[in-house]
């Protein structure tokens, strides 16, 4: 099997990250970052009209359009990037922060309440990237908004994080699925699927493999979407 192959099967700890996916995750960052940003471009064009009366208005939008664009900046360095930030956390608060200020406004809610106890031991940059995308995995699962519930124990020596999105319609389509399991192709993703390919891969990386379960609600179209990895 040549190293193409390999990459496109989506198996392996020794694989590099095909350019497909890196075109694809470049561009679900922008389509992110296209809204709150366009609506400080429009909010400045609005103060060069005339608009008496609306400027506080018009800058609020702005001011909350540009925090909105400086929170998802802030989550996608940390999660994609190589800001030293989230290196050796002794707790995870300032990841708890960074997580929730990418759903303000949004119809998702984090919970994670234990995010402020000391942990045990540091957790890596690596295994702190992986988690912030698995949070982000779960909001992708989640078309209509929902709780995005963040878990993290110690299992013997290693770290075990639990990351659920409850919701109604939350569900994984079939490409998420096989990708995740390892079956999937590069060529099968789009924008709205490729972060499931990444998470993957950075787990695969790192000698992990994530394990997932689904459960139905009663009767309300609610759902809950279960992922679970280890981290070193």
């Amino acid at each position: 099997m040549s190293e193409r192959d390999h990459q496109g099967s989506g198996g392996g700890t020794g694989e590099g990250l095909p350019p497909e996916v890196a075109e694809l995750l470049f561009s679900r960052l922008c389509h992110d970052l296209v809204s709150p940003v366009g609506a400080v471009n429009n909010g400045m064009e609005l103060l060069r009209g005339e608009n008496p009366g609306a400027e506080n208005e018009i800058m609020d939008m702005i001011a909350n359009s540009g925090h909105e664009a400086a929170a998802r900046l802030k989550f996608f360095r940390a999660a994609y990037g190589r800001g030293g930030e989230i290196d050796g956390l002794s707790h995870m608060s300032p990841v708890h922060e960074i997580a929730a200020g990418l759903f303000t406004g949004t119809r998702v809610r984090l919970v994670w309440p234990e995010s402020g106890q000391e942990l045990p031991r540091p957790l890596s940059k690596q295994a702190t990237k992986l988690l912030l995308n698995l949070i982000l995995l779960a909001a992708a699962v989640l078309p209509l908004g929902g709780d995005i519930v963040v878990r993290l124990e110690m299992v013997g020596d290693s770290f075990k994080a639990e990351v659920s999105a409850v919701g109604e319609r939350a569900a994984l389509n079939d490409v998420m699925k096989s990708t995740i399991s390892g079956t999937g192709d590069v060529k099968d993703l789009e924008p709205t699927t490729v972060q499931a390919y990444f998470t993957a891969y950075l787990s695969r990386i790192g000698g992990g493999k994530i394990a997932v379960s689904e459960s139905a609600g009663e009767g309300s179209g609610c759902a809950t979407i279960h992922f679970s990895v280890t981290l070193d």
